[in-house]
């Protein structure tokens, strides 16, 4: 896919959160980790190209996970589940990316 346009392009993930909502443009090598990000940004669109350098751009969005909301849907369900804990996470909406020299 290809980016086009003028687009945001945060010089550091303290940024994300005044963002939000906003098209951004990252470019970064994908990360090898179960979830892959660039600059912290989840992209699990992008499996197939980690370690690759990329250029995405998309709508950033927020999540945020208590550990209220973890232990509610362990006693909802019954089961115990493979998380990253509580947080602040972000990912892009309407994804766009291209491969990077």
């Amino acid at each position: 896919m290809s980016i086009e346009g003028a687009l945001i392009r945060p010089s550091s993930t303290s940024e994300y959160a005044g963002l939000v909502g906003q098209r951004v443009e990252l470019v970064g090598v994908v990360t090898q980790t179960k979830c892959p990000q660039i600059l912290g940004v989840d992209l699990w669109e992008l499996e197939e190209y980690r370690g690759r350098k990329m250029r995405v751009s998309g709508i950033l969005k927020q999540s945020v996970v208590t550990q209220a909301q973890i232990r509610d849907t362990e006693r909802r369900t019954g089961l115990m589940f493979a998380n990253r804990g509580p947080g602040t996470f972000y990912h892009l909406e309407d994804l766009r990316y291209e491969p990077q020299p």
